[in-house]
């Protein structure tokens, strides 16, 4: 923020923009859109963005094809082979990447979590989407000291005047990046 005004850049990396849709895709998913719908959003979204900002690149086509299509397949991947179990394991929805607040020492801090729900017993969880091109254990074992999700469960929390049972990091798997 500067002067009173948030500031953005028109130049998204792509694995950022790439991570966005699928965020976008998968809130969609959780509020009830049926998955063909989400899928068709998502790849033409991702598409049309990818040849606006490469034109007159070599191949620009096929890869705004290929990352349409990466993106709609974590998609239906997910909401084949994950979203089910979520659903038996955790019945009940209580929020759907909701902007949350925590106050802390004169500091405000301002969290979305991807989603939130509660188990057959009551008690609540937090699920953070991770989309990544990397599979090693490094990064698997990075979590437990990550300052985002510990900030993001006070402000959960703080919010819903309740404790967090566990941390869910769902991986999303985007492939190799050399």
């Amino acid at each position: 923020e500067f002067d009173g005004k948030g500031l953005t850049t028109d130049n998204i990396p792509l694995e950022l923009y790439l991570g966005s849709a699928i965020h976008d895709g998968l809130a969609a998913l959780a509020h009830g859109v049926d998955i063909d719908a989400i899928a068709a959003a998502a790849f033409k979204q991702v598409n049309e963005a990818l040849l606006k900002n490469t034109i007159g690149e070599v191949d620009a086509e096929t890869f705004a094809s290929e990352q349409g299509t990466l993106v709609e397949g974590i998609l239906r991947g997910f909401n084949k082979h994950v979203w089910p179990k979520f659903k038996e394991q955790y019945p009940e929805i209580v929020k759907i990447e909701e902007e949350l607040l925590f106050d802390h020492d004169g500091l405000r801090f301002m969290s979305k979590p991807d989603l939130l729900l509660r188990d057959k017993e009551g008690n609540l969880w937090y699920v953070e989407y991770k989309s990544t091109s990397s599979n090693k254990e490094q990064w698997v074992n990075s979590w437990s000291t990550a300052v985002q999700l510990h900030s993001s469960v006070r402000a959960v929390e703080a919010t819903l005047g309740e404790k967090v049972t566990g941390v869910i990091i769902q991986g999303l798997y985007k492939g190799y990046v050399s």
